[in-house]
């Protein structure tokens, strides 16, 4: 017979797994490279679209697009942010691109609820303007 505990997190997890199904979109995935140019030794980031990988996950913005001043400088940074919650378990690392609708976002941040038991992973994102 099963402990309480865990059947309480098997219901947690299948509550969190409809939900995240239910409210999940198209988005895509593409892993950071940085490669070695031989030719001058300096390095480069890239992103293949070859490399780009379809997957389901449940995209909310955070905050509305916000304008904020740098002091004293006449230059503005407009980024949005926003969460995924996946059920994919892929290797998301921070630096990594997301692709929601047309827009591009840097993964800023990764958590894998794998460890607590909870399938799910959680990605904190910013706009790459």
């Amino acid at each position: 017979m099963k402990s309480l505990e865990m059947k309480s997190l098997e219901m947690i997890n299948l509550g969190l797994s409809n939900i995240i199904k239910t409210y999940s979109q198209d988005l895509f995935f593409c892993k950071f490279r940085t490669i070695k140019d031989p030719m001058n030794a300096s390095y480069e980031t890239r992103f293949q679209s070859s490399d780009t990988v379809a997957f389901k996950g449940m995209f909310l913005l955070i905050s509305p697009e916000e304008v904020v001043e740098i002091e004293g400088v006449n230059i503005f940074d407009k980024n949005s942010y926003a969460k995924v919650y996946t059920l994919e378990n892929f290797e998301f690392e921070c630096g990594d691109l997301i692709k929601a609708h047309d827009d591009f976002y840097s993964i800023l941040g990764v958590q894998k609820s794998y460890k607590e038991g909870l399938n799910y992973n959680t990605l904190v994102l910013r706009s790459s303007c």
